[in-house]
């Protein structure tokens, strides 16, 4: 007699984790670093998970490595959000290879990320 081989599994689902905002001062951000970074061209966007208490407005600025402004957005944050660079200038045209900075600023506070662009 041939022993057989019986194998049972079971899948258990991975937690979603979701951002929350606890105990945090209204116009408080928190910003996550830039991913993918390094970006490149085929990936054609870089981005940033924001994180507030309460409706906050803030700018979102892409400056070159001499602090040339080559992108400017004022966006509204309220609660968990993620916001998008698609590695282009203010006027829609592709930016160089080379290192940005992404800077966040609320309430007078900035936060200021690098970014890596590759071809």
């Amino acid at each position: 007699m041939t022993p057989t081989l019986t194998h049972t599994s079971t899948i258990t689902p991975i937690p979603t984790i979701t951002l929350t905002p606890i105990n945090m001062p209204c116009g408080l951000m928190t910003v996550s670093n830039p991913y993918p970074n390094p970006v490149s061209y085929s990936q054609g966007l870089v981005k940033v998970d924001l994180l507030t208490s309460c409706s906050t407005s803030a700018t979102f600025e892409v400056v070159t490595l001499d602090y040339r402004l080559i992108y400017k957005q004022t966006i509204t944050v309220n609660g968990p959000k993620t916001v998008g660079w698609g590695l282009t200038d203010s006027r829609g045209s592709r930016v160089a290879t080379g290192l940005y900075h992404l800077r966040f600023t609320t309430n007078g506070t900035t936060v200021d990320d690098p970014v890596i662009v590759n071809p």
